[in-house]
């Protein structure tokens, strides 16, 4: 296996400092009651549904209601899903300038994890192991891998790496945790 030398222990960013360098130049507000392309997850205990739209994440009752949002600004946060617990919140945020891995927490969203920091690579699609220790991310440009990264950063395995051209996404782990399934 592969590893990865690119830096990526967790920085926690308070909410208010994870801010792209660009400013906005008006601020439109909206309601909707309807979304399409979007990524979604349901908590384990069922009660939540936490899903992307307009490149934030938001979280709302599964038997309806309104929705709670839980990460903002001006980067673009894609892919919700749920750790294992239900406790926290895993995404893809091009919130340093390149698509990374985070988290925040559901009770307290004023911080959120950075758990990759890429340099040139392409973190998407990720899925929490069953145990929540570990993160199965595909990693990559145009053929991306799967890899597994600790939740609290590290520099991460690759777990398929060969044929070159062989493009892995959306992982999926099995509940007992012994498979990984991608498409």
């Amino acid at each position: 296996m592969r590893q990865d030398t690119t830096e990526t222990d967790t920085t926690t960013i308070p909410k208010a400092d994870n801010e792209l360098p660009m400013k906005p130049g008006r601020i439109v507000e909206f309601s909707t009651t309807e979304a399409t392309w979007m990524s979604l997850d349901i908590s384990p205990d069922g009660q939540h549904i936490v899903f992307d739209m307009m490149g934030d994440i938001f979280r709302i009752p599964a038997s309806g209601g309104e929705a709670e949002q839980l990460t903002d600004g001006m980067a673009f946060d894609t892919h919700p899903r749920y750790s294992p617990d239900g406790k926290y919140v895993l995404f893809t945020s091009d919130a340093s300038g390149e698509e990374d891995l985070y988290y925040v927490e559901v009770a307290d969203t004023s911080e959120i994890t950075q758990v990759t920091k890429g340099g040139n690579t392409r973190y998407t699609n990720a899925d929490w192991t069953p145990d929540g220790e570990y993160i199965i991310a595909s990693k990559g440009g145009l053929t991306p891998k799967l890899w597994m990264i600790h939740k609290e950063g590290g520099s991460g395995t690759a777990l398929i790496g060969e044929p070159a051209n062989l493009k892995i996404i959306d992982p999926a782990v099995s509940p007992d945790g012994r498979y990984v399934y991608f498409s």
